[in-house]
């Protein structure tokens, strides 16, 4: 369930979110994640970026962008070390009290809801 709303990227950031994807989502053209799920080009970036990639982020999208990828999160959008590196580093609670990795729900033809 998304918690925030969708994010406006600027022109600069749409560029730069191109550069991005075309490295850390090969397997599909930029558009596409511009247009249903911009979030994920940026949770590839914080889950699996290199240190110029990570920079030139940072420099490009503000912390509340950063924060909305995190609260909108989907299953396997990040590792248990980069979920509670970007938690601290944002700000978003102290050491020991960074939330769960976000799960999957499912929910079973008789209305029980699964999460995995």
């Amino acid at each position: 369930m998304r918690k925030e709303l969708e994010p406006v990227f600027t022109e600069q950031q749409i560029k730069i979110a191109k550069e991005l994807s075309q490295k850390y989502i090969w397997w599909e053209k930029p558009e596409v994640f511009l247009e249903c799920d911009p979030l994920f080009i940026l949770a590839q970036v914080m889950n699996l970026g290199t240190l110029s990639d990570l920079r030139l982020m940072l420099e490009n999208f503000d912390k509340t962008l950063l924060i909305s990828v995190l609260k909108n999160a989907k299953k396997g959008w990040f590792d248990d070390k980069r979920w509670n590196f970007w938690h601290l580093y944002l700000g978003l609670c102290e050491p020991g009290e960074v939330p769960p990795l976000p799960k999957r729900k499912i929910v079973l033809p008789n209305g029980e809801v699964w999460e995995i």
